[in-house]
């Protein structure tokens, strides 16, 4: 699809998705500082900025083969991860290679120290080790993918049947009913 979008706004689809904040997308398409928060809201309205938006994200979607089930799936082998998988029994770590790779895929840093007596004699070890942030990654995995899975009302959205959408058309077209004859009396 083609879309007559300009420069600027072309930029700002660009910026946005790479971390979707609009004002830091907004400053880095071009946008002045001082204007680009509601430079930033006024594009995200904008029809054919949000329909270049989805365009990207979809294109990068298909290219990174990700889509909800991978992204629940990934959830689930992180959540379920197990800590002994890792440590021995003595509460020490395994050597990484033999760590499982949904462990070594959260590895974030890994600092080992060596302790040391006066007479040069080696004492101990000491290793620090960080992992990312499970929840966080997998959020920005599913903005960056679209799949919803951490969309607010997405529960209510997955159990809409055909009945309580007819039920809500129907309660939607009383309703009208009733603002016509409200507006005809006064």
């Amino acid at each position: 699809m083609h879309l007559e979008l300009n420069d600027k706004q072309s930029a700002f689809a660009l910026e946005y998705i790479k971390d979707f904040n609009g004002t830091h997308a907004a400053i880095r398409a071009g946008y002045a500082e001082k204007s680009a928060e509601v430079q930033a809201s006024r594009l995200l309205r904008n029809v054919k900025v949000k329909a270049r938006i989805a365009e990207l994200k979809a294109e990068r979607a298909a290219v990174t083969a990700y889509d909800a089930t991978q992204v629940l799936i990934r959830l689930g082998e992180m959540s379920d991860a197990d800590p002994k998988d890792i440590l021995n029994d003595d509460g020490s770590y395994k050597p990484l290679s033999e760590w499982p790779i949904v462990w070594r895929r959260m590895l974030q840093s890994c600092d080992i120290e060596e302790e040391w007596s006066e007479d040069g004699t080696k004492t101990g070890r000491v290793v620090k080790i960080k992992f990312i942030d499970r929840l966080k990654t997998l959020e920005l995995i599913g903005k960056h993918v679209d799949v919803r899975a951490y969309a607010p009302d997405v529960h209510n959205h997955l159990h809409l049947t055909v009945e309580s959408v007819e039920m809500r058309l129907s309660a939607g077209r009383d309703r009208l009913r009733q603002l016509a004859v409200l507006r005809a009396t006064l």
